[in-house]
Parts: C-alpha cells; structure tokens; sequence
C-alpha cells in the first residue's frame, strides 16, 4: 500500500471529510416548494467539486415544463435536444439559441404524481469549457397505463462563466409544497 493511500485512508478512519473518494456525493443545499412561486434556486454553490447533480420530485400547479437557467443568465446561450418515449409513442426536439432559459421537457407533473428528474452538470467550475448537463426524467400523468413517459434530455449552456447559481421554473404555475430538490456535488 502506498504511503498516500494510508495517509488518506488514516484521515477518514478520523472522520475528515475532505478525503472524500473520488466520485463520491456530498450534499450542498436542499429546496421546498411553496405553493406560491415559480422558481426553485440554489445560490452561491460551492466550487470544491468536479460536477453538480440536481435530483428532484416535481409538482406544480399547472402541470407544465420546467426551465433550468443557470448564473441568471437570461441571453439565447442554451442548447438541447430531448427524446421522449410514452408507451408506443416516440418524439424528439432540439433547439439552439433559446432564449433566456432551456426548457427541461417533461419534467414537472400536477396533481398526485410528481416527476422525478436527474439533472447533472458537467465541470461547472471550468471556464474554459461550455457548461454540459443531462437530464433524465420519469412521469405518470395520471391517464394509466399510457401516461407514462422517460425523457432523456441534453444540453449545453454557451457560457466559459463557473456555475455559482441555478434556477428551476415552472412554465405556468407555481411549485407544490411537494416539490422537493436537493442539490449533490461529485467530487472528481
């Protein structure tokens, strides 16, 4: 064993959690709907980590799609392309230059069955790279058997600005009480 692997491997036999394995989570910020706003926000996000992970249960009042913008930027700098699958039923879209926001499609639900999305962020730190994220998210709205859908989701935000803070909206309505997120960094 080598002398760094025991010296690492004594620190978290103490409990010092800046050892922390490569690949690992660690928790940063965690957010509730409230019933009467539109935006999830998670602020002055910590630069410590490789990427950033987003995983949510999502429920608004009008059961529309979320928008993720990142640092408040409101330019046309976001790209995606999704693919979503509903029972026999396969459609795709892809934009360039959106303005002000990406739109997460398929990601927030109403009524009694949230939407559970995976949101991650690649290298959000870099500022010689563009921001990557992808976006995997499962729903039932609700009709049986065919209101199930998978949305697969990926994107690019053309900014070499780090990530120090995002917004998740809700395309009309306002985010439940039963809205959860919570925000995880992945060390690299």
């Amino acid at each position: 064993m080598s002398p760094i692997t025991e010296l690492i491997g004594g620190a978290k036999a103490y409990g010092w959690a800046s050892f922390a394995d490569s690949g690992s989570f660690q928790s940063i910020s965690s957010a509730v709907g409230t019933g009467s706003s539109n935006l999830i926000e998670f602020t002055s996000i910590p630069s410590t980590f490789k990427h950033l992970q987003v995983r949510m249960n999502a429920l608004s009042t009008s059961g529309s799609t979320m928008s993720l913008r990142f640092n408040n930027d409101s330019s046309s700098s976001y790209n995606f392309s999704w693919l979503q699958a509903t029972g026999d039923n396969n459609v795709s879209a892809a934009g360039d230059g959106q303005q002000g926001q990406v739109p997460l499609r398929g990601c927030v639900t109403n009524g009694s069955f949230p939407a559970i999305n995976i949101l991650e962020i690649a290298n959000y730190t870099s500022t010689s790279i563009y921001k990557v994220f992808t976006c995997i998210s499962g729903f039932n709205n609700g009709t049986g058997n065919g209101g199930y859908s998978m949305v697969v989701q990926t994107g690019a935000w053309a900014s070499f600005n780090a990530i120090s803070s995002i917004q998740l909206y809700t395309g009309a309505g306002n985010w439940t009480t039963n809205t959860t997120a919570a925000l995880y960094g992945v060390m690299g």
